[in-house]
């Protein structure tokens, strides 16, 4: 292993849904009529290959790849949590079996891959001293404080997010809500109205409440909404039990009490 490479953290979940439809045959049945079959070994083969692109972009050998748990914390307190997506087809359950006895995969009881990764990132004595990156596709990673490659459209988008940028995206995701997991905000409160707010006030846990107070809603509407965007951290799960603490949360990061974000 080089310990001068960076470590990566890949949130492998959406590249099996991606290599699901890399596996898409058409097969003719007579003339002109035609099914569509998956190629299984199709799809392990474009999962070998993301996985070379990856290590060969980020100049490193050193990856894990990080799935969800079959428990979710988040659809057991709230039911309807990411019910607006449609339900895995059965070729899904077959190609995550044979991820399965392909690859190395880590996953958490009862947490989904985005906490898995950031407890990984986050957690002092994995890989110390190393520079540890996560990888994913989608924008969940912005609202914690790390090193994140978005790997999507080809961007090579790699960023530091700080704890400013973090805490701002974060009380946005509250604010708005995300329509991709299934959960509202405050109606008719969008980006634009969300940019306004920023300019005249300071924001924090205690105000972002006090606006869903405002606006008509209910103490226990912000907390689920909080519930549903916070990524969980090292310092919030017990992995000798799996006991998730979704409960308490630090109302501003160390260091910057009462600046305007």
């Amino acid at each position: 292993m080089n310990y001068n490479s960076p470590v990566l953290i890949i949130d492998f979940d959406s590249y099996i849904y991606k290599a699901m439809t890399a596996s898409k045959v058409l097969f003719p049945i007579e003339k002109n009529i035609y099914t569509e079959v998956f190629d299984l070994d199709k799809s392990l083969d474009f999962l070998d290959g993301e996985i070379d692109r990856l290590c060969s972009t980020l100049l490193t050998n050193n990856f894990y790849l990080v799935v969800s748990d079959k428990d979710n914390f988040r659809k057991q307190l709230y039911p309807d949590y990411k019910s607006n997506r449609p339900a895995k087809p059965d070729i899904w359950y077959k190609l995550k079996e044979l991820v399965e006895k392909n690859f190395d995969l880590i996953s958490l009881p009862n947490l989904e891959g985005d906490d898995t990764c950031r407890i990984m990132f986050e957690d002092p004595l994995f890989h110390q001293g190393q520079k540890k990156i996560l990888v994913t596709v989608d924008k969940d990673f912005y609202s914690f404080p790390c090193n994140v490659f978005r790997d999507l459209n080809n961007n090579n988008d790699y960023e530091v997010i700080s704890p400013e940028e973090a805490q701002l995206f974060l009380f946005k995701q509250i604010l708005t809500g995300d329509t991709c997991d299934g959960y509202k905000g405050i109606p008719n409160f969008g980006e634009k109205k969300f940019d306004k707010v920023c300019e005249e006030k300071i924001l924090t846990y205690q105000s972002v409440k006090q606006l869903y107070l405002d606006n008509g809603l209910e103490e226990t509407d912000f907390e689920k909404n909080r519930i549903l965007a916070t990524i969980i951290g090292y310092n919030k799960y017990n992995q000798q039990t799996g006991v998730v603490n979704y409960k308490e949360y630090q109302e501003l990061p160390n260091g910057w009490e009462g600046k305007r974000i």
